[in-house]
């Protein structure tokens, strides 16, 4: 449902990993390049939501170990109650919808405490061009292993859409190893012809045996749940998006602090549009392009919920300015998994 980095975005060559829509990314091993779209569709089984479509712009057979996966990562806090590595774990389920123009067999990875621990599923898509709704039984996993902490990474689910012949093996249950990137025997190869596609939607995660009803969650629930991990701020096609304000304490030394909207899961990292210009200080009836990008100020005033920001532009002491963006400018507060 949310996709706060836009709609659509092209993948060309080898980017190991890409993520648009909230919460999932799609991702190659570092031999791998690639061509595919992926992208936010309103296309959906029950026409509420909408789902993740990746489609292929370029043909690829891979070869030796090259992947090519859709991930997903749940933090270990919100997995603890499973109970795994314990003798009291429960059964657990994973229910999505899927379609996909190629019929075939299809792999799901699930692993546990940075792939460690993982066990190697399929699923078959059966008719072309329709939605399917898919269900996959989680065994108990009750050997003790040494848990994550709780922000960090603690069950992973990747569906593999195309795999090398290194990397293909037969299903299996719960295992030890470190392999973080294997599919089963007659995965499909989704970037063998151009057009092909695959989308999902729908995808539910929950504690027992039995699939229950897709719960739909309002827009701005599932927002503040994405805004934990990822929040961009960021201008539209035009006009100009008034941040805040700074404040000079010497020369160009300018610091402007933002509350996060939610507390996100760590200290976030910040990314910035490319074009320093983008990023103007209003003051005095005058508008100033900023000739360098905004910074993070990591050394003090940073935590999941406070960030500062260094500005380096010319402003007499004392004076303050407010930033704002023009075209394109963004800033983007990053704590993914």
């Amino acid at each position: 449902m949310i996709s706060q980095k836009g709609t659509s975005a092209a993948i060309t060559g080898g980017s190991n990993s890409y993520p648009l829509i909230d919460r999932y990314m799609a991702v190659a091993n570092s031999s791998m390049t690639y061509n595919v779209t992926i992208s936010q569709e309103t296309d959906n089984p029950d026409g509420l939501s909408k789902s993740f479509k990746s489609l292929t712009t370029s043909a690829k057979t891979p070869s030796g170990s090259e992947n090519y996966i859709i991930r997903t990562r749940l933090e270990e806090q919100d997995i603890r109650r499973v109970g795994f590595g314990t003798s009291g774990c429960k059964k657990t389920t994973l229910t999505f919808w899927v379609k996909s123009n190629k019929t075939g067999t299809y792999s799901v990875m699930i692993a546990i405490n940075s792939f460690s621990i993982n066990l190697l599923t399929t699923y078959t898509i059966s008719a072309q061009n329709t939605w399917e709704k898919k269900t996959i039984s989680i065994p108990e996993y009750t050997t003790s292993y040494t848990h994550p902490s709780d922000i960090a990474a603690g069950l992973t689910f990747d569906w593999h859409l195309s795999s090398g012949p290194d990397d293909i093996v037969s299903p299996h249950s719960w295992q030890t190893s470190a392999t973080n990137a294997r599919a089963a025997t007659g995965q499909v190869n989704i970037l063998d012809a151009v057009n092909n596609y695959w989308q999902i939607t729908n995808v539910q995660y929950e504690v027992g045996e039995v699939s229950t009803s897709f719960e739909h969650r309002s827009a701005g629930d599932e927002l503040a749940r994405c805004q934990r991990y990822y929040y961009r701020m960021q201008n539209g096609s035009s006009g100009s998006y008034w941040v805040g304000h700074t404040s000079s304490y010497g020369g160009n030394n300018n610091i402007m602090m933002i509350h996060l909207p939610v507390c996100m899961r760590d200290n976030p990292t910040l990314g910035t549009s490319s074009t320093a210009s983008h990023f103007q200080l209003w003051g005095n009836a005058t508008v100033e392009n900023m000739s360098s990008l905004p910074t993070l100020r990591s050394s003090v005033g940073i935590n999941p919920s406070v960030v500062a920001i260094d500005i380096n532009h010319n402003i007499t002491t004392g004076h303050t300015r407010i930033l704002r963006f023009g075209n394109q400018a963004y800033l983007e507060f990053i704590a993914e998994l």
